[in-house]
């Protein structure tokens, strides 16, 4: 809020050159989208604090945040020479190798932070999800429901459930997925789109709707999702369900 902006700028005129409040003056101007001054101000913290290793890596989540793979890969592998059995930095690591699409690297650093803490949950949801856009369907899905018997309130698990038995052309188990990952978290947007488009495959309109309503209630611009809830709309006319409404789209 504004109250906190003013507060970071302040404390950064009092002491420019305080790791702590610089870091903190980062992540204000991060929140506001200002992605690469606030890199500027990791860059003076990591200067002052020796390599930071913390601030380090705080730094290389930002450069992922901007799109920069390479520079937050390199950021990573430093902390990492200097602790080599942290498990974030592993996971992190695996995380930017994933966005890059440099998959095998991915696993291989995920699976380096699980011998460092193997019951990690969210740890074994990436393994399960690198698996997954590897092709390694049965691998991906022995992880995430060995996962699901651990963790069955974990609310980011059905949704990667849902994409691996999509994957396999499991279609009602990928619906149940999804429609249990909308029930435990209704923020969950991607899943409310996918169970839409399953319920409009198989006919069930007047649900289909209702996933499609939630996803434009919560992002009104996206027009994959409107187009989704016009034609659903236009089916339930064609088959008696509704009476006519105008979609604006």
């Amino acid at each position: 809020n504004t109250l906190a902006i003013e507060r970071a700028q302040s404390a950064y005129t009092l002491a420019p050159n305080e790791p702590q409040v610089l870091t903190g003056f980062g992540d204000i101007l991060s929140n506001q989208g200002k992605t690469e001054k606030a890199i500027q101000a990791y860059d003076r913290a990591i200067k002052i604090s020796a390599g930071d290793p913390k601030i380090q890596l705080a730094r290389s989540r930002l450069l992922l945040k901007s799109g920069q793979y390479t520079d937050a890969i390199n950021d990573i592998k430093a902390v990492i020479d200097m602790e080599s059995e942290d498990p974030t930095a592993w996971a992190l690591l695996a995380e930017a190798y994933e966005r890059g699409s440099q998959l095998d690297e991915a696993l291989t650093a995920i699976n380096r932070a699980l011998e460092v803490a193997p019951r990690s949950g969210s740890y074994r949801l990436i393994q399960g999800r690198i698996y997954r856009k590897i092709g390694h369907l049965d691998l991906a899905l022995n992880v995430l429901r060995a996962l699901e018997l651990d963790e069955p309130e974990n609310s980011n698990l059905p949704g990667e459930l849902g994409k691996v038995y999509e994957a396999r052309r499991e279609t009602d188990a990928a619906l149940e997925a999804y429609l249990r990952a909308v029930s435990l978290n209704v923020q969950d947007i991607d899943s409310c789109m996918q169970a839409g488009l399953i319920l409009k495959g198989i006919k069930s309109y007047e649900h289909a709707a209702e996933m499609f309503e939630r996803v434009v209630t919560s992002r009104p611009n996206d027009a994959k999702a409107l187009h989704q809830l016009a034609a659903v709309r236009a089916l339930q006319l064609v088959h008696g369900g509704i009476e006519s409404q105008v979609v604006t789209t």
